[in-house]
């Protein structure tokens, strides 16, 4: 509980943990370890576990994936923005008693977050209801997002990582996997929230509308040269769907060589 409470960490965690082992017959050990790593294959999934105990507080979610871009053109406006080289992330009130944390893709903690936190749940009491942030954690580069988000001691770059949000949905719809709000309209809600609050480390991801194929290709070469790994091709109208579909489309063309270095010297 204390570990899940983030009352410990770092090495009086794994000391704590280490001495519950050792206090433990040697057949639960497994489920120990297993908890910890909020791994439970055992041949039954985590909604059934909830069904049976419904005090299990492990954070059980879906997230929308993206689906591949076929560069067919698109009949209607779609959104285009980039496709960041961050780490995966959703803020919301994951905890116990409803307090914010962040989670991986995975449903694993991420440390050296406490910042973004603060102002995800300033932005939530702004509106008057919790939310759950969908977005990526970046510090200029993925190996150095890595590293800070998975340091569970504080990181010496913890300053330059930032939040860059690119949707939103209020946590009673991500709960019941029920999303009711089109992307175009969770979108600008988002933004006069991050807008008012004005935070240099928590963004919203800025996009572009086009429905023209050389033109989404021009706009995710723009991306590309700005050190982004491509574009998000999103539909305005979809609903958030807890599943990878065609309501958004990642697309990451290889630039040319000559492209590349030119991008290069003009950086």
């Amino acid at each position: 509980d204390r570990l899940n409470k983030r009352e410990v960490s770092g090495n009086l965690a794994h000391s704590e943990v280490l001495d519950l082992c050792q206090r433990t017959p040697l057949f639960m050990r497994k489920w120990i370890r297993r908890i910890i790593n909020r791994s439970f294959v055992a041949g039954v999934g985590i909604a059934t576990l909830e069904k049976i105990f419904t005090n299990l507080d492990v954070p059980s979610f879906s997230l929308q994936l993206c689906s591949e871009f076929d560069e067919k053109p698109l009949k209607e406006l779609f959104i285009i923005e980039p496709k960041m080289d961050g780490i995966r992330g959703v803020i919301g009130p994951f905890g116990p008693e409803k307090e914010y944390r962040v989670l991986s893709r995975n449903g694993k903690p991420l440390w050296n977050v406490d910042y973004h936190i603060g102002i995800a749940k300033q932005i939530a009491d702004l509106y008057g209801a919790d939310i759950v942030f969908d977005g990526e954690f970046y510090a200029g580069n993925w190996n150095k997002s890595m590293s800070i988000v998975k340091t569970q001691e504080d990181h010496a770059d913890v300053d330059s990582l930032e939040f860059y949000c690119f949707d939103m949905i209020f946590f009673d719809e991500f709960l019941d996997k029920k999303s009711v709000l089109p992307l175009g309209t969770r979108k600008k809600i988002l933004v006069d929230l991050v807008e008012a609050v004005h935070d240099d480390r928590f963004h919203y991801v800025d996009w572009l509308y086009s429905k023209d194929l050389d033109e989404i290709k021009m706009i995710t070469e723009s991306y590309l040269r700005f050190g982004w790994e491509g574009s998000v091709i999103k539909n305005p109208e979809a609903v958030y769907t807890f599943d990878r579909s065609g309501a958004w489309m990642k697309y990451k063309p290889i630039l040319d060589t000559c492209d590349i270095d030119q991008a290069m010297q003009e950086g």
